[in-house]
């Protein structure tokens, strides 16, 4: 069975369908032609369409992040951009915070982008499978152990200018991946250097919570 969606003049009419149908190689007939009425598009409240601009931070925290984190994910893995619109739109201090708090839910959202196939039960497993995959676009790293060692960051994070709400955003993503592995312990991550200040690279530590 196929099915075609005709989009265009309203004055095309069956035969016209029926015409170009029949004449699709391995097509015996068009069975049915029906017009689709497209759905009018819902009425959005007055938070709704605050929540919509890239300028807003105002409204229910959850929902006003729950609503971020898709924006971020709908843009994976090219999220640098996203992340300038978002600075923009965060008081100044409040953007180390802000960036962190992001990172972790975007990384325990983006682990059911990542279609990870085999469970993971413990630290080394997640690491492997989950949160190495999802990082891969974002930074050229290495698993040392319980560590993770950042060599460098990708332009899909920071457009490659390193800056410290990136850092704190990918420190975050760490965070919440393995967050977002069904039965895994939770564990935190501890930044132990710093790119920005000098190190040779930026070294996550990740610690039973």
């Amino acid at each position: 069975m196929l099915a075609i969606e005709v989009e265009g003049d309203e004055a095309v009419d069956e035969d016209d369908v029926r015409s170009v149908v029949n004449g699709i190689e391995g097509v015996r007939a068009a069975l049915k032609v029906s017009n689709v009425v497209p759905l009018a598009a819902p009425e959005l409240s007055e938070d709704e369409k605050r929540f919509q601009s890239v300028e807003s931070e105002a409204g229910e925290i959850e929902i006003r992040d729950r609503m971020l984190f898709f924006s971020l994910l709908s843009r994976y893995p090219n999220i640098a951009n996203r992340l300038l619109e978002l600075k923009g739109s965060i008081p100044a201090e409040d953007q180390p915070n802000r960036f962190y708090q992001l990172g972790r839910g975007f990384g325990q959202n983006l682990v059911s982008n990542l279609e990870v196939r085999e469970e993971a039960f413990d630290l080394q497993t997640a690491l492997e499978k989950v949160v190495m995959p999802g990082i891969q676009p974002l930074a050229t790293a290495t698993v040392l152990g319980e560590a993770i060692s950042v060599e460098s960051y990708a332009r899909n994070l920071d457009r490659g200018a390193p800056s410290e709400l990136h850092s704190r955003f990918f420190h975050g993503t760490l965070e919440g991946l393995p967050k977002g592995v069904k039965d895994l312990p939770m564990f935190r991550v501890e930044r132990q250097c710093c790119l920005r200040n000098g190190a040779s690279s930026c070294a996550y530590h990740i610690v039973p919570a």
